[in-house]
């Protein structure tokens, strides 16, 4: 979930692109993990990166 998380903030891929890079065919299952360990999900964590606002994802 952290190279997710690397992807997400750096890499203007679709979060489609980057769940499969990281090894995930289910986005549903991408999805609720990634939530699961940074408390929101990867669309809430790419939103913030863009607006500039610091999150807990680190």
């Amino acid at each position: 979930m952290l190279m997710a998380a690397t992807l997400l903030r750096g890499i203007m891929l679709g979060i489609g692109e980057i769940r499969q890079r990281v090894g995930f065919d289910d986005p549903y299952h991408f999805s609720k993990l990634f939530k699961t360990s940074f408390g929101m999900p990867p669309s809430s964590l790419r939103f913030m990166e863009r607006a500039g606002v610091k999150g807990d994802a680190e």
